[in-house]
Formats: C-alpha cells, structure tokens, sequence
C-alpha cells in the first residue's frame, strides 16, 4: 500500500532520531565552511549551472576566470570584460573603459596588492582597483597569452613575443631573454615551482627562471617527441605535468613519463583543487576529474557542452567555474540534482513518482513511462501497444505489479519487465479514461478519475462509487490516502470527502474549506491529518481546520507533495521550489509562541532542474529509501537529498556594494560624504550577496542608521532607494540570507555598510544663517527709519483724504438708496418673469402648481389637463414658427375663460392646465367644452399664409382639495380623450374613477 505517515509524536520529540552520520552528509550542503568540492561524490553528482549571452555575457567563448579580493567573478571575452555577481554582469569595454582600442580580452589575474589584471592581444595590459581603470604601460606588451603573480609583488606576464614583468609600482620590464640566438617564442605557460623558481613553457622547450636574479636556465628535456607545450601544472606535491597538443605528461628525473589516461586527449586546461584532485578540459571528452589514479568523466549528458578553452579556475567557496566556446559553467555541490532528457527520460515534463519495492524509481511524465535502476533511466516503451503514448498522472505497486493511470488511456498494469498484463479503461467500466490518482490498499486498488472514484478488488472486480450513493462529490479525484483507522481520504479539485468503511462519505466542499483544490494528505502520529492544497498547508484534528500560508512564511501556497523524511521533517513541493518544515513550529504557530515559520527553500538555484514543481498528479513525489526526496518538475525530475541538520548554521555572505547613483548618475563611493541634501533628490544603492552556491536564493533587508533604525525587509531585491533625505550623517546597512529567513540567527558577517553623509544647501549652513541674520536686522533698522518719516506723510494726507472720502460717501449713500429703489423693482419683475412662460406669457407649471396649493387649501377645487391634438404634425408640416402661433391663440382663448389669469398655467410643450375653483361639475364641463369649441373653430394663419384650425383635448378632474390627486385623475381623464378620438372633453366621476364621462361635443 502506497502511503506514508508520521511516527508517533510528531509534534512532540520529531528529532530525536537525528544521527552524527545525518550530519556528516548534510555537509555537502553547506559549501562555504568547505574547502573544496567533496572528490568522494561522483561528478555526476555534481550541479552544474550555465550562462551565456542570453544572460549578459558579453560574449559565449570565456578565455580566463578570475576572483576579486570582494568575491566578485572576472571574465574576460572577446566582446569586453565582464564582472558577475552570482546573478547579474557588469560588462566593461570601450563604452565605458577609457582609451580602450579593442574589446578582447584574454587573460585576467589578481595581483598581490587586490588589484585585478588584464591582458587584451591589441590594447596592452589593463588594471581595475576600487572602481577606476588605467592602463598599464601603454601599448606593451601585447598579445598577452596569460599573467601570473608573484609573492615579490611581481606579475610576470607571457607573449607571443617573450616575457615581461610588472613590478609593485606598475613598472614594465622586459623578461631575461630565453633564446639570445633567435627571435623570443610564444610563451605558453608560466607555473610557480616549490622552490620558488617559475617554470616557463615557451613553444616546444621548458625553462627555469629565478625571479629575484632574473636567470633563464633551459631543462635538458627531450620535448621533441611531444612538440609545442601548450599547458603546464605544477600541483603542490611538486609534480610537473605538461599538456602538449596531444596527451599529458609528467616530468621525473629521469626526464617525461606519459600518462597512459589521456594518451589520445588534448588537454586546454588544468587546475588542481584544494583537496588534490586534477581538474582537466580535454577536448574530446569535455571535463575530466584524476584522483589518486582514477580518472571520471564528467556525462556529456550533465550540462556542461562547447568546445573548452583555457579558462578553468577555483573559487573560494571551492567550486570550480569552466570557460568555453558555449558560455561560463560553474560546478558545486548543489542541494539538489536533476534528471532530464539528457539522461534518458522520454519527456522533460515530469508528472509522477514511485518508488518501488525494489529500490527502483518509476517515473511518469507527458511522454509517458520511465523506470530508473542502478542509476539508468530506460523509458517503457511497451506500454501503448503500439499505439500512441500518454501522459502519466498516477502510479501505484501492488502484488501484481506496477498499475499506470494515464491522461486519456485508462489505467493499466505492467509487471517488473514493463510488459502489460491488463488495461482497464472506459469501455471496461471505468468512470473515465483520464486518472490522476492511484492507491494501493493490500491488493486491491484504488483508482481516483475525472469521473470520479473505483476500486478494483484483487479478484479483478471493478466497483464505482457513485456520487448520491456513496455521499462523494463530483469532480476531478487527485489525491487518495487510507487512514489508519480505514477511512479513505479523497482530494477532489474542488473539496475533500472522507470515506469510512461502511457507510456514507463526509465531504467538505471547497466553500466549506479554507482551500479549493486537494493534492496530498499525511497521518501524523496522534491521528490527525496534514493537507496540501492550493491555499497552503491545512490541518485537521476531527473538530478544527487550520489552515498555515503566506502569513506564517509560506512563499508559495500552491503544494503539491507531502512527505515526512526519517528525522520527522515535512517536505511539500509548490509552484516556486521544495520547502522544509519542523512540524513542531506549527505547534508554535498555535500556540502564539511564533507568526512565521522557518522554511528551508530548495529551487532551482539549489540545482533543482525547474523551480516549479508538477501537481495534479499522484503520487507528485517520492522518498526513497537513502533518503532522498524525487520530485517531478516541468524541466526534468529533481532529487534533493532529505537527510541534512535539522538546523542548518547560516553561511558568512560576503556583501558587495556596487554602485552608487544620485539623481541617476553614478556616484563615487569616496564622495559618498559629499553629497548635498538639497541637491541629492534620489539616491540608490546597489548591492550583491557574493554566495555563487546559492545564486538566486538570498535575501536582503537594509536600514539606513541616522535616519530609520528600522530593518527594511527587500525580498531577493538587490538596490535600496532614499529620496529627499534631510542632511545629517548616516550609515547604510545591508545584510544577506539563505533561506530559512529568521533574520535573528543571520550570520554577523553577512553585512556591509557605507557611510553618507549629507551637507545641508547653502542656505541652512550657520554661517550663511548668521549672514542672513545680520542683513536682516541693518534692513529693519533702515525700514523702521524709513516708516517713520512715511507715517509724518501719510497723516497729513491722511487728514485730506478724510475730508474727502467724507463728502465722497455722502454721495455714495444717495446713490445706494436710489439703486435700492432699483434694485426692488427688478426683483419685482424678475419674480413675476420667474413665474411666466416665455411663450405664450401665462404662468409657468411653477407657478400653476403653487396656485393650485394655494386654492385648495380654501376649499375643493377642479383641475382641466388641456392637449392640443396632433401638435407635432402642425410642427412638422407647417413649421416651428406656425406651431408657436397656434400656442400663442390657444392660450388667449385660455386666459380670457379661466375667469383669474393665474387659474391657467402651460405646463410645457403643447400641455396646459385650468384651474377652475367652482367645484360643480356641470359649470366646469362648460367651462371646458367652451374652450374647446371656440380653438376648434378658430382659424391659425400659418408661416406660408395657409389657413389651419387645431384642436385640443380636456382631460376634468373631480373636486378635491389635493393637487397630486387632481392632476392625477386629470391626467387620466386626458389620457381617456385621447383614445376616444381627440377634440373632446372627459371628466372623472369621484364615485367611479376608472369610467370617465365623455362631454357632449
């Protein structure tokens, strides 16, 4: 049965299962505190990271490698230098080195005093100390093939053309000469011997040199045999090793002793490591590793490709970095390695995992099946039948054998030779063909589909569990696990169901979870259960869901695969890397006791093929049995090795401060205390962790001392920004991390700082403020002298503008008091215009409306709605103008019947309303019917002369005393003219409201 649970007490004692040998393993994981890479590991054990002009190299064929005293890597290329940080190039050529005549570089050292060295064929020797280039004896010499410094401070450089040294004070001298008969040959190679002698390899012949008396001794060699010496080794048990065109080489006293290994090998390069191993890039079986007489080879499968060159060198951190025709490799010891195509899988998009009872590794991916034994990986090509393969999403080992869920093809059972022995699918029974979960329960199996759930029975039975008879839910089934008290956990995409033995299933869907989508589950010893899911990391007691995420420190909340290691630790894959959990921090989550986990991240920076793990599948994960965590990700399968400290100590980060820029300018770090408040708007620091074995993996945080004493937590962000800072003195702080990030056990030395310091503008400076003061008392004496004699002044015409500006407002008074008797009479005709329709000049609705309040509260009154007919058509064929005429008659004809002439009102368009106060019906009809009879035969001159006559509807209210009411029934009563045919008058009975009475017409 494929699953997996926690010991008993997990939450409790979890590590006390951790042995020295875990310990002494997981060293390999921590590649600062060692001296060189592991030489018991096989190389292809090794990670191996690439980067090239896609990255910003300036050019794919890297000619020599070289480390600054601040940890930073120098390439040099034929396309200019180029500086690496661990995750970005700073390239240098003649766009910003001055006087550079040609951008190739070939060879780059440091020298005894820190400064960096390098040899360009066309432009001389150059050097690089704090930010600033010069060139160094300009123009000579030329064609340098390589530099190697010297403990006297001497840096003896090798030509085309003979040899030359560079003393403490950057002076040039010729070398000794080495054949006084001829023209000086091509020195090749130039190496330190024991004794402190220099060993010189110039073309076909070797020599010594001492440096301090400048003396040439050529070796007795018979070098004939092997030609032009292109390389030379001298490793520190003092054995010479020479690399002609063809083979290598090793000198003894009683002359060269060829090496059987590399007899048919050009060898470009040679380095020996730290721990004494032999580094070697041939050219036809690309890198070599010789140890203590073995000789490996590095796959050609690993990664590393292109033709090598000379560039091969060790850093600090013990990892080797490789310059060829295709890019700058660097090799270490990564916490995790990957599988690909390159190693026989058929697809690089890794699906599923098992591990199989016999220690092999079946692996599922978008192309089908593959099965890993004894470090091969051999794809099962004879699962399809002949037909076309599948993905596969899910795995699962019974007695019977290997049982394959597939995208689109079903289930089927395959035996240890990949042979297949059954098929299942649709047609068989089956809800659905596409099975993203699988899960061995003795012999039987159980088969999670798009359809939803089966089991097969180990009798070859096929049982569906439908989803009204059983209880379950609809959808997708993509995780399965058997509880041990026999409940069957199922992950749905959209919720979770438990199944008992017996009985109905108990389902959570997704809006009753603090999650959607159900990857994995995981028992641990006190019974409870761990979920992965796409919101985070869920855990359920029987009573309460509690749900870990982004808050306490998750990075990505996507998880896939939930798997416990044998110290007790929690492994998840997500969408962004693998993460480490001690399950006893959750406790302390709970109980209050800390807000945010601390997450060990294992990505692609960590020798992960792809970051991105893959869900959706299952089992999306496996441990096997040396403790190592198989994970199938979207660029290959990632194998991270489970069995590291519980508490990993944090790595020495070395900090690198690289640029300054103020207001978008670069900025010099020696003037960074010459900056000026006022005139330094933006400033921003740009900054590099120098930890190339976790490249892309540290975070910052900085603070600016002096101004906020506060932390300020960046991510993987490499540049802090401060804008209008005030003047003062202040010191900028940056410190490293690899993950987990508990800023409080962050190593002390991963920080660097610079100071700033900021003047105030000239205007805030004291002696400016003193300054200003003085000028300001003398200019308030001088004003107060000045408003004296002004004050004499202005009272005497002070005293004439009164007499003045007395007889003025006299004036002005009389003037107010005629503009008042003005002003009154303006309001009074813009009250009356208010009131008035523009038109036809009888109230407006305004107005109309306020008499009808007015009138009602005396007593009951009716109201007439008044309608001229088919007024647009009179618009449209006669015209606006004869349209305003035919208003301009109609309400004459109203004003002289509506007995006061605030009774009538237009209310707008061709619609006007009667106000009659006599509340009797029969008075009112007549009222009405008058009106409407009189417009009828009224003749309307038209614009163009023509005679026409308009008529009008009469919509009567009942007598009452509320307006609304009145306008309402009026209006139902217009309505009901309308329809019975116009040019008639229509009243409302108060008794039945719904029937109006039509008037005799």
């Amino acid at each position: 049965m494929d699953t997996a649970c926690l010991a008993p007490g997990i939450f409790s004692a979890l590590r006390r299962r951790a042995v020295q040998g875990a310990l002494a393993i997981a060293l390999a994981f921590l590649p600062l505190s060692l001296a060189a890479l592991d030489p018991h590991l096989s190389m292809s054990d090794y990670t191996i990271k690439h980067w090239g002009a896609q990255d910003g190299l300036p050019h794919n064929m890297v000619h020599a490698i070289t480390q600054d005293k601040d940890g930073f890597i120098w390439v040099t290329t034929w396309e200019g230098i180029a500086r690496f940080n661990g995750h970005s190039f700073t390239l240098f050529d003649n766009g910003n080195i001055p006087g550079l005549v040609s951008r190739a570089f070939r060879t780059a050292t440091v020298d005894n005093h820190g400064h960096v060295l390098f040899g360009s064929p066309q432009s001389g020797l150059w050097q690089y100390s704090r930010g600033k280039w010069q060139q160094v004896a300009a123009g000579e010499p030329k064609l340098s093939t390589l530099l190697l410094p010297t403990q006297n401070s001497n840096v003896w450089i090798g030509t085309e053309s003979g040899l030359f040294r560079l003393d403490a004070e950057d002076r040039l001298h010729p070398g000794p000469r080495l054949m006084p008969e001829r023209h000086e040959p091509w020195v090749n190679a130039i190496a330190k011997l024991p004794d402190g002698q220099l060993l010189v390899a110039a073309e076909d012949r070797l020599f010594e040199i001492t440096p301090d008396l400048r003396q040439v001794h050529r070796l007795p060699l018979d070098t004939s045999s092997i030609g032009f010496i292109n390389n030379l080794l001298v490793t520190r048990s003092g054995d010479v090793l020479l690399a002609p065109r063809q083979g290598l080489y090793r000198k003894s006293t009683s002359g060269l002793q060829r090496i059987p290994e590399f007899e048919s090998l050009r060898i470009g390069a040679m380095l020996e490591d730290r721990q004494g191993s032999l580094w070697l890039l041939s050219a036809e079986r690309g890198l070599l590793r010789w140890r203590n007489g073995r000789l490996e080879t590095l796959p050609a499968n690993s990664g590393l490709h292109g033709h090598g060159t000379r560039a091969i060198f060790e850093d600090r951190e013990g990892q080797i970095w490789v310059g060829t025709t295709d890019g700058l490799f660097m090799i270490s010891e990564g916490s995790a390695r990957g599988l690909d195509t390159r190693h026989g899988l058929d697809d690089n998009y890794a699906r599923s995992v098992l591990h199989g009872h016999d220690g092999s590794v079946w692996i599922g991916t978008a192309g089908g099946l593959n099965r890993w034994q004894n470090g091969r990986i051999r794809p099962v090509t004879t699962l399809w039948e002949g037909g076309s393969s599948s993905s596969v999403l899910a795995l699962a080992q019974t007695s019977a054998g290997i049982w394959v869920g597939s995208y689109d093809h079903g289930v089927m059972l395959i035996d240890e030779k990949g042979r297949l022995k059954r098929h299942i699918n649709a047609e068989s029974g089956l809800p659905s063909d596409r099975t993203r979960a699988l899960l061995a329960d003795g012999d039987d199996l159980w088969i999670g589909t798009r359809g939803g759930l089966s089991r097969l029975h180990a009798d070859g039975q096929l049982q569906n569990y439908a989803a009204h008879t059983h209880g379950l839910l609809e959808g997708f089934v993509q995780a399965l696990y058997k509880h041990r008290n026999g409940d069957l956990w199922i992950g749905y995409n959209q919720g979770l169901c438990v199944l008992p033995p017996t009985g109905k299933a108990r389902c959570f869907k997704s809006d009753q979870l603090p999650a959607q989508s159900i990857f994995d589950f995981l028992e641990t010893g006190e019974g409870e259960m761990l979920i992965a899911s796409d919101h985070g990391l869920l855990r359920w007691d029987g009573i309460h869901m509690r749900r870990y995420g982004r808050q306490h420190g998750f990075p990505n909340e996507s998880l896939f695969r939930l798997l416990a290691d044998e110290q007790g630790m929690l492994w998840l894959s997500s969408n962004n890397g693998v993460f480490r959990i001690d399950p006893k921090q959750l406790d302390e989550v709970d109980l209050g006791q800390r807000t945010q986990l601390s997450i060990p991240i294992f990505t692609h920076g960590s020798g992960m093929p792809s970051s991105q793990a893959n869900g959706g599948s299952f089992p999306a994960g496996a441990m096997d049995d040396a403790g190592n965590f198989w994970v199938p990700t979207a660029a290959g399968l990632a194998i991270i090795n489970t069995r590291i400290p519980a508490e990993m100590p944090q790595p020495a980060i070395p900090i690198a401060i690289e640029e300054m820029l103020v207001n978008g300018e670069p900025h010099a770090f020696e003037d960074a205390r010459k900056l000026h408040a006022g005139e330094s708007r933006r400033i921003v620091i740009q900054y590099a962790g120098l930890n190339f074995h976790h490249t892309g993996e540290l975070y910052y945080r900085y603070r600016l001392r002096g101004f906020d004493d506060a932390w300020v937590d960046v991510g993987k962000s490499t540049e802090a920004v401060f804008t209008n800072l005030p003047a003062g003195d202040f010191v900028f702080e940056v410190q490293a991390m690899i993950p987990p990030i508990d800023w409080s056990k962050a190593n002390p030395q991963s920080i660097a700082s610079i100071p700033l310091h900021l003047t105030p503008t000239w205007w805030k400076r004291s002696e400016a403020q003193l300054a200003a003061t003085i000028a300001m008392l003398a200019l308030l004496f001088g004003i107060q002298r000045l408003r004296e004699r002004n004050l004499r002044r202005q009272r005497q015409r002070l005293e004439q503008q009164v007499k003045q500006r007395t007889r003025e407002l006299r004036e002005k008074n009389l003037a107010l008091e005629e503009a008042s008797r003005n002003q009154a009479a303006l309001m009074q005709r813009l009250e009356i215009l208010a009131g008035q329709d523009d038109l036809t000049r009888l109230p407006n609705r305004r107005s109309g409306r306020a008499r009808m309040n007015t009138l009602c509260q005396q007593g009951p009154i009716r109201v007439a709605v008044l309608d001229l007919d088919h007024f647009k058509r009179i618009n449209d064929r006669h015209g606006h103008e004869t349209g305003d005429r035919a208003l301009h008659t109609f309400a004459r004809i109203l004003h002289q019947h509506a007995g006061e002439p605030e009774n009538c009102a237009r209310l707008g368009g061709e619609e006007f309303a009667l106000i009659i106060p006599d509340g009797d019906a029969e008075s009112a009809l007549a009222l009405c019917e008058t009106i409407r009879s009189e417009l009828a035969k009224t003749p309307i001159e038209s614009v163009s002369g023509d005679i026409l006559y308009c008529t009008v509807s009469i919509g009567l209210s009942s007598a009452g005393q509320e307006p609304h009411k009145l306008l309402r029934e009026a209006d139902n009563a217009l309505y009901r003219a309308k329809y019975l045919g116009r040019n008639q008058v229509c009243l409302i009975r108060p008794d039945s409201p719904r029937m109006p009475i039509k008037a005799a017409s």
